[in-house]
């Protein structure tokens, strides 16, 4: 068990494009001890250790056996197995998204950190985004959400979709800001370059009549990361690709905008690992739980579920179904 004054050791599984942001932040955390990486390519590892002057290990049971956590930037498919060889080792984890391949796999990493009695964090980055620019802000009862998060960047993995690449973000944000799950989901996919779907609308109605919109896109001309909600008191417009945020509410019945918030200098993936490392230390929830994570990945699942049902009832012709409730 960590003591106060002891650094917390952290290693970081898989070095690509995302794992090497990873440890560029963990190495700028004197308070933290960068262990080293494990990558499973020779030639990356060789240039991540020449690059940074890090220890590469050459196994990942051999990394584990020196940290107190670790943060998995590996390709998808790899995380049940990295994340349940890590806690089974007593090692606390943060997964990149989406935490895992499937719910099932998803559902049995939480329950395994919740009988370890470790943190399971997951990376959902945005959510330190939203945090900072929301700040003093008081959002309140939500009646419309809509978001548009696109882009013109391919995945390196082909097989991996734009909900579950892209719109994942928006899915765990969004249903961050409400107490429930929807009770309506309706959403349509296009496949443009890849064998997967690219462009993607979602749907979403919650009891209490908030309605929600969600767009994703990696087949743009143009780099777009926008929230906007209109709660009974106010509108909030995001523009995480900016990092600016505007408040706009009524007072005497005049629109007045109360507050404008510009962070340019924000660094929310150094939040992220700040955090992870507090909870780790302390045992404090993460912001981002595994619960979360699997939340978000089972409304990706829906999602994808919508988009089949809907190619299939237009290739045989017939209306979509009145009623998509969830079932």
């Amino acid at each position: 068990m960590n003591t106060a004054g002891v650094k917390t050791r952290l290693g970081i599984v898989g070095v690509g494009k995302m794992g090497e942001y990873h440890l560029r932040k963990l190495l700028a955390l004197p308070h933290l001890e960068t262990v080293g990486v494990f990558e499973a390519s020779p030639e990356r590892a060789a240039a991540i250790r020449g690059a940074y002057g890090v220890t590469t290990f050459d196994s990942l049971a051999d990394l584990l056996f020196e940290c107190d956590a670790v943060i998995i930037a590996s390709p998808t498919e790899l995380h049940a197995t990295q994340v349940r060889m890590a806690l089974d080792q007593g090692v606390h984890v943060l997964v990149e998204k989406p935490m895992a391949s499937t719910v099932a796999e998803a559902e049995a990493l939480v329950a395994l950190a919740a009988t370890k009695k470790l943190t399971l964090q997951v990376g959902m980055v945005e959510r330190f985004r939203l945090a900072r620019l929301s700040d003093g802000m008081r959002i309140g009862h939500i009646r419309f959400l809509e978001t548009h998060r696109l882009t013109s960047q391919l995945p390196r993995d082909k097989d991996i979709d734009v909900v579950s690449d892209l719109m994942i973000h928006d899915l765990d944000l969004a249903l961050s800001l409400v107490d429930a799950d929807p009770g309506y989901v309706s959403a349509v996919g296009m496949k443009v370059l890849t064998p997967r779907h690219d462009m993607a609308n979602v749907r979403l109605e919650f009891g209490d009549g908030a309605v929600m919109n969600l767009n994703a896109s990696r087949v743009s001309p143009e780099q777009v990361r926008r929230l906007r909600l209109f709660t009974e008191t106010g509108y909030a417009s995001f523009d995480f690709q900016l990092n600016t945020a505007t408040w706009v509410t009524t007072e005497n019945g005049q629109p007045v905008r109360k507050q404008v918030a510009q962070s340019l200098q924000m660094d929310p993936l150094l939040d992220q690992a700040v955090h992870f490392a507090h909870c780790v230390k302390t045992g404090a929830r993460p912001l981002v739980s595994g619960r979360d994570g699997l939340r978000a990945l089972k409304h990706a699942e829906l999602v994808l579920a919508r988009i089949q049902e809907r190619e299939i009832q237009a290739h045989a012709g017939t209306q979509p179904h009145p009623s998509l409730e969830v079932r």
